[in-house]
C-alpha cells in the first residue's frame, strides 16, 4: 500500500502543481491524508489497556447463527467482541 501511495504522488505532484500550484497541491494532499486519519480514528477499535485475548477477540469474524450463503455460513464484522468486553 505505502508503494502505491507513493507511486500515485509522484506521478500526480507535477500535473498537480500546474494545475493548482504548490499550496493547493499540499492542500490537497492534506487533504486526503485528513480523510484516511478521521475513517482510520472512527473505524479502528482502541486496544489500549486490554489484554492479547480481548484484541484477538475484537478482530473475529463472529458466526450469525441461522444466516447461511450457499454451503457456507455467512459471517460479519460486528462490534459484538468490543460490546462484551466493556460490560
Amino acid at each position: 500500500m505505502n508503494w502505491a501511495c507513493n507511486f500515485a504522488v509522484s506521478v500526480s505532484f507535477l500535473s498537480l502543481v500546474g494545475a493548482l500550484g504548490a499550496a493547493g497541491t499540499f492542500a490537497l494532499y492534506a487533504a486526503v491524508a485528513s480523510v484516511g486519519f478521521v475513517s482510520l480514528f472512527l473505524t479502528m477499535p482502541e486496544t489500549a489497556g486490554l489484554p492479547l485475548e480481548s484484541i484477538q477477540a475484537l478482530f473475529v469474524k463472529p458466526e450469525v447463527p441461522g444466516r447461511t450463503i450457499g454451503c457456507r455460513r455467512q459471517t460479519t464484522y460486528s462490534l459484538y467482541a468490543l460490546s462484551h468486553f466493556l460490560t
